[in-house]
């Protein structure tokens, strides 16, 4: 992706405030679109790379190396 990490990480706010429900994200930078959010993460794309995505884990969630490990498989 052509995308550096300056762009997105920095600006990219995402709040979990519960573990049993989805992470809130509270501001996605332009020109980046929320896909959408889940109990772990936000997943964003950019309108010039439509076919990927971008997901970013929200602090503190447990269970990133389990999600890890799926992708691997």
């Amino acid at each position: 992706m052509k995308r550096g990490r300056g762009e997105l990480l920095p600006h990219l706010a995402i709040q979990s405030e519960d573990p049993h429900e989805p992470v809130k994200v509270l501001h996605v930078p332009k020109p980046w679109k929320l896909i959408g959010a889940g109990n772990y993460a936000a997943v964003v794309m950019h309108p010039d790379e439509p076919d990927k995505v971008v997901k970013v884990y929200a602090e503190g969630r447990p269970g990133l190396e389990d999600e890890i490990a799926v992708y691997r498989r």
